[in-house]
């Protein structure tokens, strides 16, 4: 494996690099968020069966199937590309349970992984193997793309720091090999491709209050590339030779 190649697959498999998330609940809920942090679904045994919480999201289908959250899970989306997730939950748990609709930031550690999964929408297309293709059309499309098209097309499935380093390394070291590709792309860990696949991941168990904030959202996270990253972009695919043609995976 070459160092790039190594250097990228281990931040994308950090967590800390997609930092930060967010979770939508209800006020109701908040002052015990605060002090046990956030919780799976309540259950509870009740006349020898089994009940659980309702979720925000009850009835829930995808192409054709039911799919109901874990009630051991909590769920967390990625601030950058999907806070209006978060946002949707809020306002399902307010309907649901009363309250006001209240949006809370995440920042999971390293420790965490390995009580992480993948949210049960990935899973399909974890099995179809979408996310895996998303890796390696990031590190294909830097070499044909640049500029603003990159950043918020292929590249948004990767986190915005990581994005860049591609960007850089691409203008440093040239096209990423299909070797490379490989490397970093192949046998990902279930959360990062169901970070790539719906930028959603869960948490088996509590989330410890001490990783909870409000959310500030970041100008830099929604307002695209700065000038300076646009004319860096620009010169690094103009110094780049003629793309190869793309590979189609199946």
């Amino acid at each position: 494996m070459t160092d790039r190649a190594k250097r990228i697959r281990e931040k994308l498999t950090n967590i800390e690099t997609w930092n930060p998330f967010c979770h939508g609940t209800s006020s109701k809920f908040v002052p015990d968020i605060e002090k046990w942090g956030l919780q799976p679904r309540q259950c509870f045994t009740e006349e020898g069966i089994l009940a659980c919480r309702s979720s925000v999201y009850a009835g829930k289908t995808f192409q054709a199937e039911e799919l109901e959250s874990r009630p051991d899970r909590v769920y967390v989306a990625r601030v950058s590309t999907f806070l209006g997730t978060c946002m949707q939950s809020a306002r399902n748990a307010k309907d649901t349970f009363g309250g006001e609709s209240r949006v809370l930031g995440v920042a999971l550690s390293k420790d965490s992984e390995p009580l992480l999964e993948a949210d049960e929408d990935a899973e399909l297309w974890i099995k179809d193997g979408i996310p895996t293709n998303r890796c390696k059309d990031v590190l294909h499309d830097v070499c044909e793309f640049g500029g603003d098209i990159f950043h918020y097309a292929p590249g948004e499935h990767f986190p915005k720091r990581l994005t860049e380093e591609v960007l850089e390394s691409t203008r440093e070291q040239g096209c990423f090999t299909e070797d490379e590709i490989d490397e970093v792309c192949s046998d990902l860990p279930m959360w990062t491709l169901s970070l790539l696949a719906w930028g959603t991941v869960a948490h088996k168990g509590p989330v410890p209050s001490e990783q909870l904030s409000t959310p500030v959202p970041l100008e830099s996270l929604y307002s695209g590339p700065t000038e300076e990253e646009k004319q860096r972009s620009a010169e690094a695919i103009g110094r780049l030779a003629t793309p190869r043609r793309r590979r189609h995976y199946v």
